[in-house]
Parts: C-alpha cells; sequence; structure tokens
C-alpha cells in the first residue's frame, strides 16, 4: 500500500470534533467529503471527511472527521500525519512529481554520480534537497552532506519515475 502525506492534524477547533490540517498538499480542493484519509502508515487507522472548512490561513483547513465527534477525541489526533492512498491522489500533469518523491533520488552532475536525496524540506523560498554525498572526491571536500536549493539554476532535470535529479550546476560553496 502506498500513502502519500497530505497535511498534519492540528489542533482541535470548537466542541464538536472540528480540526485545524495544516496542508502539505498544492491540491486542497482535492480533498472531498466522504473521502477515506489514514492517519497511520499503514492504511490500518483512517478517518471519513465529514465537512471542510477554510481555516483562515492558505496552508490550513477545518475538517470534521466522521469518527470524531467531540474537542477531546479531536485532541487525540494532534500531530498526527494525515495521508491519502495512492490511488486517491490528484493527477498531475506530465513532467510534474510529487516533492515527497525526491527523497531517494540518486543525484547527477555532468553525468558523475554525486549521491543521494535524504529529505526535500519546503522552505519559504524554495524546496531545499538535502544530498548524502556517495562520491569520494566530493566527500573528502566537503563531508557527508550537502544542501542545494531545488531551483532552476541548480537543477537541470528531474525524472521521478527513475529516480534521477540532474543538476545545472553545483552550489558556489562546492
Amino acid at each position: 500500500m502506498s500513502l502519500r502525506i497530505i497535511g498534519i492534524i492540528g489542533k482541535p477547533h470548537g466542541v464538536k470534533g472540528y480540526i485545524t490540517l495544516r496542508l502539505y498538499t498544492d491540491y486542497p480542493k482535492s480533498i472531498k467529503e466522504g473521502e477515506i484519509l489514514s492517519v497511520s502508515k499503514t492504511g490500518s487507522k483512517t478517518l471519513t471527511v465529514g465537512s471542510i472548512k477554510a481555516g483562515g490561513r492558505s496552508d490550513c483547513l477545518l475538517v470534521k472527521f466522521l469518527e470524531l465527534d467531540s474537542r477531546d477525541a479531536a485532541e487525540s489526533y494532534r500531530g498526527c500525519p494525515l495521508y491519502r492512498l495512492d490511488q486517491h491522489k490528484h493527477q498531475l500533469d506530465p513532467g510534474s512529481y510529487w516533492a515527497d518523491d525526491l527523497p531517494g533520488c540518486k543525484i547527477y552532475f555532468k553525468k558523475k554520480y554525486v549521491g543521494m536525496v535524504a529529505e526535500a524540506w519546503d522552505m519559504p523560498a524554495n524546496y531545499v534537497l538535502s544530498v548524502d554525498i556517495d562520491n569520494e572526491d566530493l566527500q573528502k571536500k566537503l563531508g557527508g552532506n550537502i544542501l542545494i536549493p531545488f531551483t532552476e539554476t541548480y537543477i537541470d532535470e528531474v525524472d521521478s519515475n527513475r529516480g534521477i535529479i540532474t543538476l545545472k550546476l553545483l552550489p558556489e560553496y562546492i
């Protein structure tokens, strides 16, 4: 079973079981009433979306799950990640990819292997890739890990199907 994180459950809102949901998806309108979402990576614990309201911030929603009927019940889920099954994910345009597909991708520069993406961080200006260096020459020079801004300046191509990211340029500090 493949799951995609769509957000983190926040604090309760009111006394009827509404929660704030901090979104990690670029497709908040794809979350629909009646949709079953998972609060475990195995998909064993699920919640059903009852209703959705705007959350006041662009990255938040107020969600009422059918299984949560009180503030205490909602509080017990605070901090839990919320996942969508892969088969229910929003279809991307050709050449697009999910940010959570980036960890595990191999990084190449001028056809030479640099290392593997350990994490992709959503920073205020852009995503940043944390890369574990596997190239001996770079490891001697820089150590075991580098950060690469995920911008057009540095990234040439992303092939998430093959798990390969090609760099145009190495960051200046390298």
